[in-house]
């Protein structure tokens, strides 16, 4: 794989089971940030610890954008919905890495400073598996 570039990274969103449609003026994206629930195995006559790997949560995916008549419409619409969400990284050669899958919109709080754009933060909770593809 080759470096990534994350400038025309791209993240894509739409309301469960509809197509994916761009998400317009996203400036930052965090996420998913998985952790691993360790089931503890040890025997009771066991000296050491044992642990296997249980269930995986996924965490939040929060987006960063600018409040603006281009994508005010897709935000308000997205509060406390089942969405598919994907974010396309390209990387130095022609291909690009993408990160799916679905989640909950979570807390939208928006931020007006004075002399400044609108922006509004939007917490997606994760659901279920995400997906690494490589294109």
């Amino acid at each position: 794989m080759a470096l990534l570039t994350p400038v025309g990274t791209l993240l894509k969103i739409a309301t469960a089971g509809e197509s994916l449609d761009d998400l317009a003026e996203v400036t930052a994206i965090t996420g998913p940030s998985p952790s691993v629930e360790g089931l503890d195995t040890t025997e009771l006559t066991s000296a050491v610890v044992t642990r296997i790997a249980g269930r995986t949560d996924w965490g939040n995916v929060s987006l960063t954008l600018n409040l603006s008549s281009a994508n005010s419409t897709a935000v308000d619409a997205l509060g406390g919905t089942q969405v598919d969400w994907a974010i396309i990284i390209p990387d130095a050669s022609a291909d690009s890495i993408t990160i799916s899958g679905e989640a909950v919109c979570g807390q939208l709080s928006i931020s007006v400073a004075s002399g400044s754009v609108v922006t509004a933060t939007l917490e997606l909770q994760v659901s279920g598996d995400v997906t690494f593809t490589e294109a």
